[in-house]
C-alpha cells in the first residue's frame, strides 16, 4: 500500500462479553398486574430465558418492543414479566434467573441471581361527583373522579352523552358537549390507568333533576354559539345566535327578568329579551351596529344576537321567568 491511500471496512458485530443482570425498572413500584421490566448488559438467547427463569407466579416473559426506522423491533436485553394473576399491593417479590443462562453472543450468566421488587399501593377511587346513586342533580353539576394516585390515562363515558376527559394529577374532569338531561338516568362507566400502569374499572349511577314539562333554554358558546330550546328533556326547536357582543356572556344558570313586544307595527328593532346577569337577547339586522340608543333598547352588559323569526318565537312561546343555561 502507497500512503496516503487507506482501505476500511464497516459491518455489524457483537463483541463476546460475561451476561450481566442490571436490574428491574422502578423496582419500588411495580404494577401489581405487571409488567416487571428486567434488565441485562446485553441480549438474552429468547429460546432460553423461560427455562432459567422463576418469577413468584406463573406467567409470561415478552421482549421490550421499540420503533426504528425500520418499524417495530425487539430488545432481547430487556424483558417484560407478566404474572398470569395479579399480584398483592404494597408486597415485596423476588424472582430467580439461574446461573448458565445464555446470551445470543455466546457468553453466560455467571451466578444465581435474585432481583427483589415492590408493588405499588393499591389503586382506589377517593371521590366521585356526582355522588354514587344521588338524585335531583343539577344539570350543570361538574362529573369527575378522584383517585389516590396520579393518572397516566383516563376514558369516561355517559349514557349517550358526548364529551371530553381532562386530566389534572390524581384527578380527571369529563365536560360533556351538552349540559345533563333532567330526569334522567346515567350510568358513569370509567378506565383509568396510573401513572405505574395500575388499571381501574369503576361505575355508578345518579339521576337529574326533574323539570317536568317545563321550557327552557340551553346556549352552549363557541366558535359557532348554538341554542336548544328545551320542554322538559325534550329538544323543541334549535335555533343559531348570528354573533355575541364582547364582553361575554357568564356562564351558568341564568333568568328572564323582562321583555317588551314591539309597540311600533313597522319595526321590531325594540323587542327583546332581558335576563339577570345584565345580558340582552335581541335581533341585529345585517350591517346595523349593535348601538342600544339608536335601536331603541335598554344599554346592557353583554348581547345575544338572535334571527327576528327566532327572537318572535321565543317571545310568543317561552313563559315569563325562563331559564336559561349558558355554558
Amino acid at each position: 500500500m502507497i500512503w496516503p491511500l487507506w482501505v476500511w471496512a464497516s459491518g455489524e458485530f457483537q463483541a463476546k462479553v460475561p451476561l450481566r443482570f442490571v436490574g428491574i425498572d422502578n423496582r419500588d413500584s411495580v404494577p401489581s398486574k405487571g409488567p416487571v421490566i428486567i434488565q441485562f448488559n446485553t441480549e438474552v438467547n429468547p429460546g432460553e430465558l423461560m427455562a432459567h427463569f422463576k418469577g413468584p407466579k406463573p406467567g409470561r416473559l415478552e421482549p421490550v418492543k421499540y420503533f426504528s426506522p425500520e418499524g417495530y423491533l425487539e430488545d432481547y436485553s430487556r424483558w417484560q414479566y407478566w404474572p398470569e394473576s395479579k399480584l398483592n399491593n404494597t408486597q415485596d417479590y423476588t424472582i430467580h434467573i439461574a446461573e448458565g443462562l445464555p446470551s445470543r453472543n455466546g457468553g453466560k450468566l455467571t451466578s444465581n441471581i435474585e432481583a427483589q421488587f415492590t408493588t405499588t399501593p393499591e389503586f382506589l377511587i377517593l371521590e366521585s361527583n356526582p355522588r354514587p346513586g344521588s338524585s335531583g342533580i343539577w344539570l350543570t353539576r361538574n362529573i369527575f373522579i378522584t383517585a389516590n394516585q396520579d393518572l397516566k390515562t383516563a376514558e369516561i363515558s355517559i349514557n349517550d352523552l358526548p364529551g371530553v376527559c381532562r386530566i389534572d394529577g390524581n384527578r380527571v374532569d369529563y365536560l360533556p358537549n351538552r349540559v345533563l338531561s333532567p330526569n334522567t338516568h346515567y350510568k358513569v362507566t370509567a378506565r383509568l390507568v396510573s401513572k405505574s400502569n395500575e388499571i381501574l374499572n369503576y361505575s355508578y349511577d345518579f339521576i337529574t333533576t326533574n323539570l317536568g314539562s317545563s321550557r327552557w333554554l340551553e346556549i352552549k358558546s363557541g366558535s359557532s354559539i348554538k341554542l336548544w330550546v328545551m320542554e322538559g328533556k325534550k329538544t323543541i326547536r334549535t335555533m343559531t345566535i348570528t354573533q355575541k357582543s364582547r364582553p361575554a356572556a357568564p356562564t351558568g344558570t341564568l333568568y328572564e327578568q323582562n321583555r317588551s313586544t314591539t309597540s311600533n307595527k313597522n319595526s321590531k328593532q325594540d323587542q327583546w329579551i332581558w335576563l339577570n346577569a345584565d345580558i340582552l337577547l335581541h335581533s341585529l339586522p345585517e350591517g346595523t351596529a349593535d348601538n342600544h340608543s339608536q335601536l331603541g333598547i335598554p344599554k346592557t352588559y353583554s348581547c345575544y344576537y338572535l334571527e327576528q323569526e327566532d327572537l318572535d318565537w321565543l317571545i310568543s312561546y317561552m313563559p315569563q321567568g325562563f331559564m336559561v343555561i349558558n355554558h
